[in-house]
């Protein structure tokens, strides 16, 4: 099954064209929701080649869409590690007047965000491309590894066998309804841009009756259809996790007087007062659930490394990933020359070499689990590098997976789910990896430009696009820069591990149905998102019941409606920086 030599031109430039589009569709959707929505283009770009390769007759077999795929797939996950924390990183600047009467102080340096007139920052660019390939290296030990989650531990990866099925069955919907609901969603996502983005704060209400309550309701056609293709287990999950935390702990914690809010706070300001606890909470939990993972399973991690360091091939993977995310250490005293004792230094290199690949294991497995990996996990090295007294945002930015740049961990997850995916239809894996790689080396400059662009048409304050789902992390990412002692509040991380410790049994026992590490993702959403995912859940539940074929065309005509928002998002934003310029 080998490419042409004009299949395979075609196929390539189709597939960066692909990544155009959706590293920029994407750009934008991960500032609005704060999910990392690039993790779903598994499902997206393929389905999108394909209707493509059909409605231009190019012939493109299975293997040359999936090949393409790989490459626009790799374009697009560079929106997380580049357009994604330079928007971050400018909000935490633009932020930072408001957060001085908290009394924390924060300055962003100018390599991570300098734009100020001019339309393009070229100041803080290298840093933000140097750390995308560091980040590749979480590609090469999914590829190293895969045998382990796929063979020994025999996991699904459900976004890389939904997509395998889907291009199996695609030929036979295509029709009318794909035009209708790619209509829907560019009407949808048009409305919004002239109405605003539909937002109930229902906070002040529900903390007269219940302190502590954090609520709201609002509507995202983006953030919605990407959550129509989420498995739907992961959707209750998530959401159960979102609700939970704000509806149930935080007023929990209210009452016991770990956090006192304004009178009638608005949603905006109740989300900057919980974040900390939420954090600390995250930590405990995630600590806890990780240990109790890879304790049982210690078997069969050290079968797999036996294995891994007896065959060639793999052991070089593995070794090449290693010395692609060590990286961060010499990127970090070039750009801040702040390695400036043995302790500081031990702790960086702790993290670096201990902490991302351990990460990475661990979200390899969650990601064969629920489909898309858990953010919430990387606060746990961002508390070691606290804990070592590390305070400059610099250092954070170039070694934490969190509050930084690199994330080899979310690119592992999504290399992952791609191999599962060629795997299932028989491609070869090592020619999807090389292509995924080739995809992020070609698109970290294009969608870091593509941040630069958002901002500068939209800046941080429009409700085109709302940047309150971000509020949580950015506020935490300050007092860890501040050096705050609430930070980490201990009993919340002690209410985290025992909560951790009692969903990792459920889960591991297989008596509770609910995912523990996608409910941790969820304690780290904002409980709007965790509503409008626990609609997109019922309707699949809904549709589930009525037949797998109805189910297929729910993900085929929500991809098509996520692709008409994600056009108009960018002639919208195309026509408002020629306004601005």
């Amino acid at each position: 099954m080998g490419w042409s030599v004009g299949s395979r031109s075609i196929g390539i430039v189709l597939g960066i064209l692909v990544g155009l589009l959706l590293g920029f569709i994407d750009s934008y959707s991960y500032a609005v929701s704060g999910f990392t929505t690039a993790e779903l283009s598994i499902l997206i770009i393929p389905v999108l080649m394909m209707l493509l390769s059909e409605m231009l007759k190019l012939g493109l077999t299975i293997e040359d869409i999936m090949l393409s795929s790989a490459i626009a797939m790799g374009m697009d996950l560079t929106t997380t590690l580049t357009s994604g924390m330079y928007i971050t990183y400018g909000f935490l600047e633009h932020l930072s007047s408001r957060l001085a009467a908290f009394g924390l102080s924060v300055k962003v340096p100018p390599f991570l965000f300098a734009l100020k007139n001019e339309l393009m920052d070229f100041t803080a660019m290298p840093l933000y491309l140097i750390l995308s390939m560091v980040s590749v290296g979480g590609a090469f030990i999914a590829y190293a590894v895969r045998r382990h989650f796929f063979d020994m531990e025999r996991l699904p990866y459900p976004l890389g066998m939904t997509v395998a099925i889907i291009l199996s069955t695609l030929k036979r919907f295509i029709e009318p309804g794909i035009a209708i609901a790619f209509l829907v969603g560019a009407l949808l996502q048009a409305a919004i841009f002239r109405l605003g983005e539909v937002m109930y704060d229902l906070t002040p209400v529900a903390q007269v009756l219940i302190p502590g309550v954090v609520i709201a309701l609002s509507f995202n056609a983006i953030t919605f259809f990407l959550a129509l293709l989420l498995p739907k287990g992961s959707l209750y999950s998530v959401s159960a996790g979102s609700l939970f935390t704000y509806l149930g702990i935080i007023p929990l914690t209210t009452l016991l007087g770990y956090v006192v809010f304004e009178p009638l706070p608005s949603y905006e300001s109740a989300l900057f007062t919980a974040s900390p606890l939420i954090t600390s909470m995250i930590i405990g939990y995630v600590a806890v659930a990780s240990i109790m993972y890879v304790f049982h399973y210690r078997k069969v991690y050290a079968r797999t490394m036996y294995i891994i360091l007896k065959l060639r091939y793999e052991r070089l993977m593995m070794f090449v990933g290693f010395v692609i995310i060590g990286f961060m250490l010499p990127t970090l005293y070039v750009c801040t020359h702040s390695v400036r004792d043995l302790f500081t230094s031990a702790i960086m290199f702790l993290v670096v070499l201990l902490m991302h690949p351990f990460l990475t294991f661990v979200n390899l497995r969650i990601v064969g689990e629920v489909g898309f990996s858990s953010q919430a996990l990387f606060p746990l090295a961002t508390a070691v590098i606290y804990g070592g007294g590390v305070r400059d945002v610099s250092s954070y930015a170039i070694v934490d997976p969190f509050t930084g740049i690199p994330m080899p961990q979310l690119v592992g997850g999504t290399a992952m789910n791609l191999l599962r995916a060629f795997r299932v239809l028989g491609a070869r894996l090592a020619r999807g990896l090389t292509c995924f790689v080739l995809g992020m080396v070609i698109g970290a400059p294009i969608t870091y430009v593509y941040g630069n662009i958002l901002v500068k048409a939209f800046g941080f304050d429009s409700p085109l696009m709302p940047l309150t789902k971000w509020i949580p992390t950015v506020v935490w990412m300050s007092v860890i820069y501040s050096g705050g002692t609430q930070a980490v509040i201990p009993p919340l991380v002690a209410l985290g591990a025992l909560l951790g410790a009692a969903l990792s049994i459920g889960g591991l026992t297989e008596k509770l149905r609910l995912s523990p590490f996608a409910f941790v993702l969820g304690m780290s959403m904002p409980p709007d998102i965790g509503v409008m995912f626990l609609i997109a859940a019922n309707i699949k539940s809904i549709v589930l019941r009525m037949g797998v074929e109805l189910h297929e065309k729910l993900i085929i005509y929500s991809t098509c409606a996520l692709i008409g928002a994600g056009i108009t998002t960018l002639l919208y934003t195309i026509l408002t920086v020629m306004e601005a310029v």
